[in-house]
């Protein structure tokens, strides 16, 4: 008798196969236009801040000058120290580190150090402003044991006549979280400085100037390998007043030792040459 034929249909489970597989294959593609098309420009985002450090630089303030062109309120250099969080194995340890190498109270410190307000990756964090020199020589000496504690330059308000005509020039001051809230403040960040009173707050929108913005490329660990980007800041623009130094010196020195206050004008125009105001702050 002749052998009986093999009648198994392989048919069925191949077309059940190349189903299954036509289906996991779409999935995939699916799933690959969603991450590449959808979340493509997050992603790429995400994968350039982890890549490049923004680092915002501050704008010299415009400068103030008497009608005769002498300088009443100019800049200087100064220094601040800083903490860049993503720098430092343990952030809390190099706060405390600095304190004990400067002789502070560490616990103000690690308060601006862990603050809870938002911040963008590798943005630092200030932690003391208008360092003296002694200061920013030894944390530059022992800086190998304060990763993430770094020394900013950046200018500061100089009163060439020190509290001459200070009710009319002003001051400026970290801002508050009042003014932080306030439409009118859009732009600033915490730890800007912002004209408080006077000619420094009446003419903030001048004065202040642009920040710069430098992006920097960094490795894995967080170091600095080279500078991606770079957006120069714009200075503020300079302030001409009426105020003559000589006029407004000799007002002052009158109430040097009282109480009052004094106003000389230009008959012919009306200008103020000198404003003074006793006591003073």
């Amino acid at each position: 008798m002749p052998p009986e034929k093999n009648t198994f249909n392989f048919k069925p489970k191949l077309v059940i196969a190349a189903f299954v597989c036509l289906v996991a294959f779409s999935i995939l593609l699916a799933r690959l236009w969603f991450l590449q098309v959808v979340r493509g420009p997050e992603y790429r985002n995400l994968a350039e801040n982890n890549r490049l450090q923004t680092l915002l630089v501050p704008a010299p303030r415009g400068r103030i000058f008497d009608r005769n062109g002498e300088l009443l309120v100019g800049n200087r250099p100064s220094f601040s120290i800083e903490l860049t969080a993503e720098d430092s194995p343990n952030p809390q340890e190099s706060v405390r580190a600095l304190a004990e190498l400067l002789n502070l109270d560490p616990e103000p410190l690690l308060r601006r150090a862990g603050g809870s307000v938002r911040r963008r990756r590798f943005e630092p964090r200030m932690l003391l402003r208008g360092v003296g020199r002694d200061e920013v020589a030894r944390v530059m000496a022992h800086r190998h044991r304060l990763p993430g504690i770094h020394v900013a330059a950046s200018p500061a308000r100089d009163y060439i006549f020190g509290d001459m005509a200070a009710h009319v020039l002003g001051y400026i001051r970290e801002i508050t979280e009042a003014q932080l809230a306030d439409e009118r403040c859009r732009g600033y960040r915490r730890g800007d400085l912002i004209g408080q009173f006077g000619l420094e707050q009446e003419w903030e929108e001048f004065l202040k100037g642009k920040r710069g913005v430098q992006r920097v490329i960094v490795n894995a660990l967080g170091t600095r390998s080279g500078e991606y980007s770079y957006e120069p800041e714009q200075p503020g623009y300079d302030v001409m007043v009426t105020l003559d130094a000589a006029v407004q010196r000799a007002a002052d020195d009158v109430l040097r030792q009282r109480a009052g206050a004094i106003v000389a004008m230009d008959p012919n125009t009306g200008e103020v040459l000198a404003m003074s105001s006793s006591p003073r702050f």
